[in-house]
């Protein structure tokens, strides 16, 4: 997350976190005090920023297959479908999206119904 950094003075330094859903520590950029140029970035190394691990539970309902849905981690996605012997109420699938608090979000919209 370099938004702290938006609008550093000449002088003035900035910390450079991760975005939320991410770990890692932070670290300093800094505008060379000479500085004059107003769209020169301050200089300074990026955090190294790994993905948190998804590990809220997913309630399925009769039928629902969720495999994919393991071992994710922020950002990342899987779709939700019907096992076989059932069919879905109003579309065949669904994606799940991994939030930056380690949940999915919205868990409802797939209805398997049994064949």
């Amino acid at each position: 997350n370099i938004g702290a950094c938006a609008a550093v003075q000449a002088g003035d330094t900035c910390v450079l976190a991760c975005s939320d859903g991410y770990a890692g520590n932070a670290t300093t950029a800094a505008c060379p005090g000479n500085n004059t140029e107003l769209a020169a970035a301050p200089g300074g190394e990026l955090p190294t920023c790994t993905p948190h691990d998804c590990t809220a539970p997913i309630a399925g309902g009769p039928g629902v297959d969720l495999d994919s849905c393991t071992g994710l981690q922020t950002g990342q996605a899987c779709t939700a479908q019907c096992l076989p012997g059932y069919l879905a109420v109003g579309g065949a699938t669904f994606a799940l999206v991994c939030d930056s608090d380690g949940g999915f979000g919205e868990r409802s919209g797939l209805e398997c119904q049994e064949l």
